[in-house]
């Protein structure tokens, strides 16, 4: 998908990012609160790579890089 694309499905975003090749659409969610983030399509040269889904009235069709069964586990700075 592109941008235009994603637009014409979700609507305008709450805001938009970039740096370099890639830019971040952020997106409001019904879940804000207990979720602690917004709903982000991620895209590389104006298509869609991956997104970060919260919203029950949104889906996102593609392979995340964060499926439902991939366990947390922490991060070290090293």
């Amino acid at each position: 998908m592109t941008e235009a694309q994603v637009r014409t499905e979700w609507g305008a975003p709450l805001t938009v990012r970039s740096a370099g090749r890639m830019s971040y659409m952020y997106y409001t969610n019904d879940c804000l609160k207990r979720c602690g983030t917004y709903d982000i399509v991620f895209l590389e040269g104006g298509q869609v790579v991956d997104a970060i889904v919260r919203d029950g009235r949104r889906r996102y069709d593609g392979i995340s890089s964060s499926p439902a069964d991939r366990k947390p586990e922490p991060t070290t700075g090293q």
